[in-house]
């Protein structure tokens, strides 16, 4: 299907929808060199503003795992300021309601002490509605970066994703000290990092205080990113994912989009990409599919994965979707799993219909349904004859 690439090098395939010929799944492989992306140092003169969005909520009261986060807090400003990096720093503390900012001032010598007793002696209790985040622009204004320190479990709120458009209008880089085995929502903790051009930083990171200069470097670069999908001709293209912005590993072998399209007619488009703040367009053409080569449906699978990635991050309110997506894909998700059935009588048992790559086991499935009908509906046929009789013998 799709190799690994050498940057620049752009690689697609494409299948036709065996439920629709006159549609195809298409992915593509593209990514640009990022080599240069990590190379810029911070301008020591240029200001800082970042919001620290500290989540108090139950959910977050193991104090090891907070008193790590605290630690890596406090040896990335200590750098920063060792550095003469001009900070400004404000903190908001959030449970199921936001409080009021807190401002430190980062010039004074004893602003640990002020920070630290701070974070410290902050109560964990309540439920957590990250969704009021969306109004913290204008509750604290002109932020170049906003340090989420969270797991991600909303347990309240409106549960919709344009709420929090407004946030990740700025880099978020949200911590989380929580053990790999602990509760965290990594689908929301991505749609809120990658639009935004910020990172997730986990317990693995933060407990190893030999990453704080990675770190450091990691914030202060630009993030190369994937920004949208351009559709220079073939206007049936649709559902392209990623659907939003995302961000690129540095490391990174492959981007992969996907999305659907016109199965007779070829597509020329142009995937547009912010590289050290430059943009990067590509312009390529993605020729219509060839109906003679054989469909495994890999790509068809791979779609539907890009689609959960995204719909997971709020699974209550795409709890349809996700589960229409995993049965119509065969997909494992939240809300669906896998039953592994390879008889006629496997399938009549649990009433799954066989997939129609498997022509033979379809057909009989097919088969006994319409029997089973017909046999329903004489059935119910002979009840209303007798149901008749008994009554024009009682009127007689």
């Amino acid at each position: 299907m799709l190799k690994k690439l050498t940057p620049g090098q752009p690689i697609y395939s494409v299948e036709i929808d065996p439920e629709d010929h006159n549609e195809a799944y298409f992915a593509l492989s593209y990514i640009p060199s990022l080599s240069q992306s990590n190379e810029i140092a911070l301008d020591s003169q240029k200001i800082i503003s970042i919001c620290i969005l500290w989540d108090a909520s139950l959910s977050r009261a193991n104090i090891e795992n907070r008193n790590h986060e605290i630690n890596m807090l406090r040896t990335i400003l200590d750098i920063w300021k060792s550095n003469d990096v001009n900070i400004q720093l404000t903190v908001v503390v959030f449970r199921n309601v936001l409080e009021e900012p807190q401002t430190f001032q980062l010039e004074e010598q004893d602003y640990w002490s002020k920070l630290g007793q701070f974070l410290s002696n902050l109560s964990y209790d309540g439920a957590t509605n990250l969704f009021q985040l969306a109004t913290i622009s204008s509750k604290v204004p002109n932020m170049t970066h906003y340090f989420l320190f969270s797991d991600c479990l909303s347990t309240i709120g409106n549960d919709d994703p344009t709420v929090l458009d407004q946030l990740t209008t700025k880099p978020v880089w949200i911590f989380n000290a929580n053990f790999a085995h602990e509760p965290t929502n990594f689908s929301l903790i991505k749609h809120l990092t990658n639009p935004s051009g910020g990172g997730y930083i986990s317990r693995q990171k933060i407990v190893d205080q030999n990453n704080v200069n990675d770190i450091i470097q990691w914030i202060d670069s630009p993030q190369p990113r994937y920004i949208n999908t351009d559709i220079i001709n073939n206007t049936s293209i649709h559902d392209i994912y990623p659907s939003h912005s995302t961000v690129l590993a540095t490391n990174a072998e492959q981007f992969i989009i996907v999305g659907k399209m016109s199965s007779s007619i070829p597509a020329n488009i142009a995937i547009n990409f912010m590289i050290l703040n430059q943009m990067h367009r590509k312009e390529l053409m993605i020729d219509k599919a060839d109906p003679t080569v054989e469909n495994y449906g890999l790509l068809r699978r791979l779609y539907a994965q890009q689609m959960l990635a995204e719909l997971t991050a709020f699974p209550e309110k795409n709890k349809k979707r996700i589960i229409d997506i995993g049965m119509k894909f065969s997909i494992v998700s939240d809300f669906t799993s896998i039953l592994v059935l390879e008889t006629l009588q496997q399938h009549i048992q649990y009433n799954i219909c066989p997939h129609q790559s498997r022509t033979t086991l379809y057909n009989d499935y097919m088969k006994y349904q319409t029997e089973k009908k017909q046999q329903e509906l004489i059935k119910n046929q002979e009840k209303i004859v007798a149901i008749l009789k008994l009554w024009q013998a009682r009127c007689s």
